[in-house]
């Protein structure tokens, strides 16, 4: 559980300090527009992949996590035990 905490905890502590820090980025050139455009779209698909893998990934810890020692596991779909 730790782990998916952990993640969790980078997710929102990098999403809040883009969105509360005072920084931006500066034009590389007045004629290169282009250049920054490019620069913002990659960094924007970057950040939502980022998002969305460790998202996903937390998900995945906490359905299939390991069931504490001497508990039958559980089906992550259902919650059902499969013993007996």
């Amino acid at each position: 559980m730790w782990m998916v905490i952990t993640l969790l905890a980078i997710v929102f502590g990098s999403l809040l300090f883009h969105f509360l820090s005072p920084w931006w980025t500066t034009a590389l050139a007045s004629n290169w527009k282009q250049m920054d455009d490019t620069l913002t779209i990659t960094l924007v698909i970057t950040g939502i992949f980022f998002v969305v893998i460790n998202l996903s990934s937390s998900t995945a810890c906490c359905a299939f996590a390991i069931a504490p020692a001497g508990a039958p596991p559980t089906s992550p779909r259902t919650g059902a035990s499969s013993a007996g």
